[in-house]
């Protein structure tokens, strides 16, 4: 698990220290930006990730801010705006504020700037992909009630993984842990 997780990780953080020797930082600094985040509207979060001259055009613009971007040389194209994204996110925050997640969405999507709502974990029982793929699952526990699990996320075609039993109440495997060492001592 900690090679997978890694692994996933430095795709794009391993960055300068890609070459031996190192040249540099560790982290692709778009992404460890503390103001690449999800932003703040005045009714939830969005993420929100302009990436092209064209799509960072059309933001500033459906923002409000065109006239003010157009005179500031720091975001003229990618290459100036890659080193002033601390300044950049910082407006990007300031702007999200300023409109609903659904007025963002509305606004941004036809215009093909990624973006979309960031759900919070109360969202997530209702979320409608996960719905739609019965993501949630509801079991009834003979000791407990009704306890809802989630479905195991991979799938197997030859083994397809499902849950067998509930989960135990403590105490409730001891004896059969036990014995099952004291074999193992024995060996």
């Amino acid at each position: 698990m900690l090679e997978c997780v890694t692994s996933f990780l430095l795709v794009e953080h391993l960055y300068d220290h890609t070459f031996e020797p190192s040249i540099g930082q560790w982290g692709y600094p778009r992404v460890i930006n503390p103001y690449r985040k999800p932003f703040a509207t005045r009714d939830g979060y969005i993420g929100l990730l302009p990436y092209t001259d064209r799509q960072w055009d059309q933001f500033f613009e459906a923002a409000g801010l065109g006239e003010t971007i157009a005179k500031d040389p720091r975001f003229a194209d990618y290459a100036t705006r890659a080193k002033h994204t601390h300044e950049l996110y910082a407006m990007v925050e300031q702007a999200a504020a300023t409109k609903t997640t659904q007025e963002w969405l509305d606004l941004l999507k036809p215009l093909s700037i990624p973006v979309v709502k960031t759900n919070t974990m109360d969202d997530l029982i209702d979320e409608p992909h996960l719905k739609a793929v019965g993501f949630f699952e509801m079991y009834d526990h003979p000791h407990v009630g009704t306890y809802r699990a989630i479905r195991p996320p991979v799938r197997f075609s030859k083994t397809p993984a499902n849950i067998r039993l509930h989960p135990p109440r403590l105490g409730e495997h001891t004896e059969e842990v036990l014995a099952e060492v004291s074999q193992g001592e024995e060996a």
